[in-house]
This record gives C-alpha cells, sequence and structure tokens, in this order.
C-alpha cells in the first residue's frame, strides 16, 4: 500500500472534514513535490528539445496552481486567510497564461487589461483560485465563439478585479440562486464554485458580486479590502 493511502486509511472515520482537510492536502502536496521533481529532471533531458521544455513548463506551472489550491483549501477549513501585502492586479495578470490554452480550445477570445491599483492586503492563493474559477466558468458560457475579459478598476473607491463575458447569460429563474450551495445549471456541475468563491472573498474582507446583462453576458466584480 502507498504512504499516503496508508495515512489516509489510519485516520479516524469520524473526524470532522475540517480536521481531515488539511491531512489530505499535506499527502496531496507530498505528491505534486515529487511530479514536480520528475518534471525538473526531465527538462535537464530535454534542453535540445526548446518546444518540449515549453510544454514541461506549462505543465510545472499547472502543477505548482494545483499546490496553491489545495494549501488554499486547507486554509479555508480553518477560515484563516494568509494575509500579505501585493498588487492584485499583477496576481491576476499571471493568470492570463494559464488559461490561454483552455481559451483557445474553446474558440474564445481572453483578453486582460488592468489599470494599476492600490497595495491589498489579502489571501492571494485566495484571490487566484476565486478569479481561476470565474474565468473557467466565464470560458465556459462562451464557448464556440466569444470573448471574456479579465479587467482591474476601483468602483466606488474600492480596489475591484472584474471577470466579464458576453455569453449567453443567466435566466430569470437561476439568477437568484447562483450563490446557492449545490446549485448548478451544467449536468456536471457541483454547484459549490461560486458559493465558495464568495466565501473566499468575504473572508478577506472583500465580496464577490454579479452584474448580470441579460443576452449580453455575465460581469463578476471581485472586491477587494481597503484595510
Amino acid at each position: 500500500m502507498k504512504a499516503s493511502e496508508a495515512a489516509l486509511n489510519s485516520l479516524d472515520a469520524a473526524a470532522a472534514p475540517d480536521e481531515l482537510l488539511p491531512i489530505i492536502a499535506h499527502e496531496l502536496n507530498s505528491s505534486l513535490q515529487a511530479l514536480l521533481a520528475q518534471l525538473q529532471l526531465l527538462q535537464r533531458d530535454l534542453a535540445h528539445d526548446p518546444a518540449l521544455q515549453h510544454r514541461l513548463e506549462q505543465v510545472q506551472r499547472n502543477a505548482h496552481r494545483h499546490s496553491e489550491t489545495i494549501s488554499s483549501l486547507a486554509a479555508y477549513s480553518q477560515r484563516i486567510p494568509k494575509k500579505q501585502l501585493c498588487r492584485a492586479e499583477e496576481q491576476a495578470a499571471q493568470l492570463l497564461p494559464l488559461m490561454r490554452a483552455l481559451a483557445v480550445s474553446r474558440q474564445v477570445i481572453l483578453e486582460g487589461e488592468f489599470a494599476p491599483l492600490p497595495p491589498v492586503c489579502i489571501d492571494s492563493g485566495w484571490l487566484r483560485q476565486i478569479l481561476l474559477n470565474l474565468l473557467n466558468n466565464a470560458i465556459a458560457a462562451c464557448s464556440g465563439g466569444g470573448t471574456v475579459k479579465l479587467t482591474s478598476a476601483i468602483i466606488d473607491g474600492q480596489p475591484a478585479l472584474i471577470v466579464t463575458d458576453d455569453g449567453g447569460g443567466v435566466s430569470a429563474e437561476a439568477l437568484p440562486h447562483l450563490f446557492t450551495p449545490h446549485f448548478t445549471t451544467k449536468p456536471d456541475g457541483h454547484g459549490l464554485g461560486l458559493p465558495h468563491s464568495r466565501q473566499l472573498a468575504q473572508l478577506m474582507g472583500g465580496d464577490l458580486l454579479l452584474k448580470h446583462h441579460p443576452g449580453q453576458g455575465c460581469e463578476f466584480i471581485v472586491l477587494l479590502p481597503t484595510e
């Protein structure tokens, strides 16, 4: 039996989910670190092939992102954000290359335009998790042809990051329930992405809002804390 399986099987079956998450996160991150070490070795072996090296770098970036997401989930279970002063628009800009391949595969144009924001004290891992969820949803809404934009702005004196799309929008019936846990309009959806994202934003001292433009798409606004 693998070490990670043995560790998980040894857990008390009655343990609360909040107690299990940090342990599961540790085991998954250990596996990811081993994967990253192997990727580094492959990069050395493929030094003569720039094209394959570039693909490996993309895999590495995604592995790092998954590691951050796992760590963020563990932190979320304790409801304690790991805040640090950062430039939110720079964090947002770094996500565009990660999402470009998905957008291209769905025939979606992905754009970014970032006005400077004042530094904010937030959990950057949580912020990336929120934005990745919103971008994934927006790209899915525009599949087959459309545009998704990630921008930064000051809204009523509060720094914000905005994800907009020109997809079909949300039905009047679904609109009041978008932030309700387990509500979903997707056949394979679990209905936790938007409620979880809003909770993360609020735990950091901000919020997640929706501006709906019927027939013209959606605009999700991540409000950031001012202190």
